[in-house]
């Protein structure tokens, strides 16, 4: 397990945590990353209580590359749950397609590709990432 933990100084000059990002391997890959985030006021002159959990539980194919990452958690308070989201990798000779899929309420699974990386013919080590999609995902 890897665990990253930011603090901040508040006007009070009181440490305070941050972010807690943390990366638990089964053996030689990652099985879950989690991330918690703290909106912290530093000045004194608000009070925030917003605070954001993820949590990523990757699954693997025979060739040990990354098949699925199924994402839960909450954004701002618990109760603004996250749909469960899962993003399916494919993988089609150096390309790597990445499609999510959200479930939600009242509406079908409708899976879309959301990134292509694409191997630079030049730089054998180098991927490019091409993506038409506008939606932000937090991807670590």
């Amino acid at each position: 397990m890897k665990l990253y933990l930011r603090f901040l100084n508040n006007d009070n000059d009181e440490i305070v945590l941050e972010q807690v990002y943390c990366v638990v391997f089964k053996e030689t890959v990652i099985e879950k990353v989690l991330f918690y985030l703290k909106d912290v006021d530093l000045d004194g002159d608000e009070e925030l209580n917003e605070e954001t959990f993820l949590m990523d539980e990757y699954s693997y194919n025979s060739n040990a590359t990354i098949d699925t990452i199924i994402r839960n958690g909450f954004y701002h308070e618990s109760k603004n749950i996250i749909p469960t989201t899962t993003f399916r990798f494919e993988y089609v000779n150096e390309d790597i397609f990445i499609y999510t899929k959200q479930l939600k309420l009242n509406q079908m699974d409708v899976e879309k590709l959301k990134w292509k990386i694409k191997r630079l013919k030049n730089l054998k080590s180098s991927r490019v990432l091409e993506t038409d999609s506008v939606d932000y995902a937090h991807f670590k």
